[in-house]
């Protein structure tokens, strides 16, 4: 299956919008920053939607909602580093992390993200599939290059209870 049909059948119970145009995408890249090519595909099917992934209610901003939140200035005061791009219409916030790796984070509206971060996808089609399967995005992952050495057998996994109520589990490398 391409990924535009796998986007697609992620989202069977919300109401999509008119895809943003080639040249929208394009401009928003030029003057903010390169997207994820999975995010971008998004965009070109639908630009933003409101609705529900699974169990979830999502909200997923549209080009003109990205730029306005990008520019704003207690979003880059308080988040730092961070590209909102929608809401769990709950308080937290889907976010991705601007660096290499442009993972997601659920950040609540307000915390901090250094304290209140939790990773919840390592890429957009990751965040889609989670929230469509009803996976707990409150479960914090293992950082990506965990998993990598853990699958190149560079290391071993062990998992654990928690001493943290947020977290049910812990992991460990040894």
């Amino acid at each position: 299956m391409d990924q535009k049909n796998q986007i697609l059948s992620y989202l069977p119970k919300t109401e999509l919008e008119a895809p943003a145009s080639p040249e929208a995408i394009d401009n928003f890249e030029h003057q903010f920053m390169a997207l994820p090519l999975d995010y971008k595909t998004f965009l070109s099917i639908t630009n933003g939607l409101e609705g529900e992934i699974g169990d979830y209610y999502v909200r997923l901003f549209n080009l003109k909602e990205l730029q306005e939140t990008y520019e704003d200035k207690d979003e880059q005061e308080f988040f730092p580093g961070l590209l909102t791009i929608g809401t769990d219409g709950g308080g937290e916030k889907f976010s991705y992390k601007i660096d290499e790796e442009m993972n997601l984070y659920l950040v609540p509206a307000i915390g901090e993200f250094d304290e209140d971060g939790i990773l919840i996808a390592y890429d957009f089609m990751h965040l889609l599939k989670r929230l469509s399967e009803n996976e707990d995005i409150f479960d914090k992952l293992p950082p990506k290059a965990w998993l990598q050495a853990i699958n190149e057998e560079k290391v071993g996994l062990t998992i654990g209870s928690s001493w943290h109520p947020g977290y049910p589990s812990r992991l460990a490398l040894h």
